[in-house]
């Protein structure tokens, strides 16, 4: 019999490789299969593409004792589809008997400096966990993560630990997160709940914001000459 643990990365960005989310979950994948942990990833927007895919995630879930969700947020929540996809875990918990009793671990990202921003998607995800019968095990939250995203692309897509000083503080939380994963003893009661902001004066995000989202994007579109149109204003 393999007694050996896995760990499940459940990736929430429709980008996939290219996003944050999946570079902060593939490092903390890494440092667990250093200890000696097998693992595992899903890409969820994928698994929602057919009823193969969902039996596949399903039964990638039943044989992991390590459940770890990274997603972008949205609106101050979870993306829709990775909400939908909690909502077909717990169903499917309910339905079978004596479920495992995982450790579930959330990763949020958001553009804004400001990690506290996550704090109410990371509380849904504590809340899912109680719910369902899992272990919190923890959450962290990554402000100005599109700053991680956008670096990693300058840099060719190099992975987190790759980033040097940019991604420093993601790295020594989620080196964290590995070591209390893998203590053994561990009070079950005890969770890791952390933060990481981006040190970034306002007038700066709002500067960077402003050329490299906005208007590029409204470039992007051929809407540049209607930027500042206010059609709903009476």
């Amino acid at each position: 019999m393999n007694t050996q643990k896995r760990a499940l990365l459940l990736v929430g960005s429709p980008r996939g490789s290219k996003s944050t989310s999946e570079s902060l979950g593939i490092y903390l994948l890494n440092e667990l299969q250093e200890k000696g942990i097998e693992t595992e990833k899903v890409r969820l927007y994928l698994s929602m593409k057919s009823e193969e895919e969902q039996k596949h995630l399903f039964s990638s879930i039943e044989r992991s004792d390590i459940l770890i969700l990274t997603f972008p947020l949205y609106v101050d929540s979870l993306p829709s589809l990775v909400t939908k996809v909690l909502e077909m875990i717990s169903e499917h918990r309910e339905s079978i008997e004596n479920p495992r009793k995982h450790q579930f671990v959330a990763i949020s990202n958001n553009g804004f400096p400001e990690a506290r921003q996550n704090d109410t998607a990371l509380a849904i995800c504590h809340r899912f966990a109680e719910q369902t019968g899992m272990q919190w095990a923890g959450g962290l939250g990554v402000g100005g993560g599109e700053g991680i995203g956008f670096m990693a692309k300058i840099f060719g897509g190099k992975p987190l630990e790759k980033l040097g000083f940019i991604s420093r503080k993601e790295r020594k939380s989620l080196d964290l997160i590995t070591e209390f994963l893998t203590a053994s003893g561990k009070n079950s009661q005890e969770v890791m709940e952390l933060r990481t902001n981006r040190p970034m004066p306002t007038w700066m995000y709002i500067l960077v914001g402003t050329i490299f989202e906005w208007r590029r994007k409204a470039k992007k579109n051929k809407v540049w000459n209607r930027i500042y149109d206010r059609p709903y204003q009476s």
